[in-house]
């Protein structure tokens, strides 16, 4: 996944940029999410790469919650929890898992050692 940001103003008498970002796959075009002020104190300047990831790192909460904030399509609704390790208990259910915990590491599977 692309997180995207474009800055749509740059102020350097308070040394600030107005920017907007969403996900590159969001729901609509970027120019119609709304503006934030970030503070270039908190900008790595090294070079472009440290550029735009620390742009992106102070602005990754604003994306997590867009994609909270997401209305759930009724089709994509868990209807129930399965506590099972038989696959027959999941055909045609749709089963959820959080993204963050695999990311994190939370989990480890012998399949993956």
């Amino acid at each position: 996944m692309k997180l995207l940001f474009k800055i749509t103003k740059y102020l350097p008498e308070t040394q600030q940029i107005i920017v907007k970002c969403c996900r590159q796959n969001a729901p609509k075009p970027i120019d119609d999410y709304p503006e934030v002020a970030l503070d270039l104190m908190h900008v790595d300047f090294t070079n472009y790469e440290n550029l735009k990831h620390s742009l992106i790192m102070n602005l990754v909460h604003i994306v997590r919650k867009q994609i909270e904030d997401e209305p759930i399509l009724l089709e994509n609704e868990i209807l129930e929890e399965i506590y099972s390790e038989d696959l027959n208990d999941y055909v045609n259910k749709i089963i959820g898992v959080v993204l963050e915990d695999i990311i994190d590491g939370k989990y480890l599977y012998t399949s993956m050692l």
